[in-house]
């Protein structure tokens, strides 16, 4: 089983951001943890203790070509 974090388009709002599961070794992908089109995943740590549980940071953020909106409410730290 493989696990994915993808930020997704930076420079738009973006189904393709969230968590996503690979069970077939990358030949299919299931997303298993979706927040909004403007936040994505960051980062994924597995408990050491506990392969079972899965930690994923996520940030929201849109980009602009004047700047960018980061650190939404679609921020923080999900547990399964």
């Amino acid at each position: 089983m493989v696990f994915v974090a993808a930020l997704g388009n930076l420079w738009k709002d973006s189904e393709e951001r969230g968590v996503f599961r690979s069970r077939d070794g990358g030949d299919t992908w299931e997303k298993v943890l979706y927040v909004d089109p403007y936040t994505g995943a960051v980062d994924l740590v597995m408990d050491p203790s506990d392969p079972n549980t899965l930690y994923a940071a996520t940030y929201q953020r849109l980009r602009r070509a004047w700047g960018f909106n980061g650190g939404g409410p679609g921020s923080g730290i999900y547990k399964t």
